[in-house]
């Protein structure tokens, strides 16, 4: 009885303890001290680091940008010093997250709290890899893809929006009832709802500026081929091999018939409701050579090897496309640097989801991944 109650007394002065580690704010004690201001009438109006070096300067936000991320893991391993249990350490670890946003003394508004969940989510994802609770293959495949999307977008909120759902799948698709895990994925969800909310107030993903240069029905049209997969695990093999194959067939003879009546192809061009780009004028389209493809690997690949090619196909062209036309800065024959790097690492972590269904290896996913990027780069059509 006696150790119970001390047990839940050590909880809550934890929880407690959190709270009141959190709710001290650098930012905020530096801009009054130095500069006789309140950050939150100044910049972003955000007493965090971010807005500490633009207002106050570079050297003091050293201080908030080492001590925000270290609130949480500091409040988690006194609460752990304290005899907290695993659920009620990580609490402690939210508590300082909630302290950071809504400090008492000045009066429930404080800073985002990013760099807090960041911190307790790094922790998180460090503890899991050491106790074998997250398999450490699935970091190391996310780490090129958030790099090459930091490097290409200059954006850590569409970082954080790419790259937290894949974390957030490998944390529940491995131990989905681990303290740990539920408690690191509500950080998760509270860090990439900051990410979306800044994406969307600042318009960051923004079609407009490169829906010249793509058809946007066939753009976001691609996903819809993820039937075929479906097709192929209620019907058969041989189902889709002709379905697609069909498909392929009407598409193919379109083409060739566009290219061989001027009349014809003017009036495909401006009316199909799928669009044809202007550049496939006397070429086939990329839906035809889609077609083809897919209709060429279900027959000759096994099961998963056929699945990985065309999840690959999918989402790696689209991100290639999107991220090259957007921030390709670097041209290679007519393509980018930049698409390059998302094709290749984009299908590098949906390996991470892709290798929890199929009987598939890394070694694989990273030869189709690299193969097809090197043949999406090439000049070839």
């Amino acid at each position: 009885m006696g150790s119970c109650i001390y047990l839940t007394f050590g909880n809550i002065i934890a929880i407690l303890l959190g709270y009141l580690l959190g709710s001290i704010n650098p930012s905020f004690i530096l801009g009054k001290v130095i500069k006789g201001i309140d950050l939150r009438n100044y910049g972003s109006k955000n007493p965090g680091t971010m807005n500490a070096i633009h207002i106050i300067g570079g050297k003091w936000a050293i201080i908030p940008a080492i001590y925000d991320p270290l609130k949480g893991i500091i409040s988690i391993y006194i609460a752990q010093s304290l005899g907290a249990t695993t659920f009620f350490a990580y609490a402690a670890g939210i508590s300082a997250l909630i302290g950071h946003c809504f400090p008492f003394y000045l009066k429930f508004k404080g800073g985002e709290g990013v760099a807090t969940a960041v911190g307790i989510l790094l922790w998180g994802i460090y503890i899991m890899v050491r106790h074998s609770y997250l398999p450490y293959i699935d970091i190391l495949l996310l780490i090129p893809f958030t790099l090459s999307i930091l490097y290409v977008s200059k954006s850590g909120d569409i970082t954080g929006a790419f790259i937290l759902p894949f974390l957030i799948f490998a944390f529940l698709s491995t131990n989905p009832l681990k303290s740990a895990t539920i408690l690191t994925s509500i950080v998760i969800l509270f860090i990439l709802s900051r990410n979306l909310i800044h994406i969307y107030q600042n318009n960051l993903l923004n079609f407009k500026e490169i829906s010249h240069k793509i058809q946007p029905w066939r753009f976001w049209l691609r996903p819809v081929s993820l039937l075929f997969i479906v097709f192929y695990e209620i019907f058969s093999k041989q189902f889709v091999v002709i379905l697609m194959g069909s498909v392929a067939l009407i598409f193919l003879i379109m083409d060739t018939v566009r290219m061989l009546n001027k009349g014809v192809n003017m009036f495909l061009l401006k009316n199909f409701i799928l669009g044809f780009k202007r550049k496939e004028k006397h070429k086939f389209s990329s839906m035809t050579i889609f077609l083809i493809s897919g209709t060429v690997i279900f027959l000759l690949f096994s099961r998963e090897i056929a699945f990985t090619v065309l999840v690959f196909l999918i989402f790696g062209d689209m991100l290639a496309k999107y991220f090259g036309l957007r921030y390709g800065r670097h041209r290679f024959f007519r393509k980018s640097i930049e698409g390059f790097l998302m094709y290749f690492t984009s299908c590098i972590a949906i390996g991470i989801v892709l290798m929890k269904f199929l009987p598939i290896n890394i070694y694989e996913i990273a030869l189709v991944s690299f193969t097809m990027s090197i043949i999406e780069i090439l000049p070839l059509g």
